[in-house]
């Protein structure tokens, strides 16, 4: 698997590559479905996870590298009408840290 094929995009640089993460379905507790919390983990947070495993290797090869990911501020900023969007930042702010 190419890193291009789940994260698309690339940045000025040799070997940099921007990862791009669509928002989490949002909405207020009590109207969320449980699949609908589901599929905001795998888009955001685990679309984080995937492309850090994939990269974190190369970066150890190469003795160098960062990751950077770009989070909203719902993981801080609690949001009553976002909350798994909310969730997922706070997620991947504590993946990040």
């Amino acid at each position: 698997m190419g890193l291009g094929a789940r994260c698309p995009g690339e940045l000025p640089g040799p070997g940099q590559r921007r990862i791009r993460q669509d928002p989490a379905p949002g909405g207020v507790i009590e109207h969320l479905k449980e699949e609908e919390w589901a599929s905001a983990l795998q888009l955001k947070f685990m679309g984080y996870v995937r492309c850090m495993k994939h990269v974190l290797p190369i970066m150890q090869k190469q003795k160098k590298g960062r990751v950077v990911n770009v989070i909203g501020n719902d993981g801080v900023k609690v949001s009553y009408w976002e909350v798994a969007p909310g969730a997922d930042n706070a997620a991947g702010q504590n993946l990040t840290l």
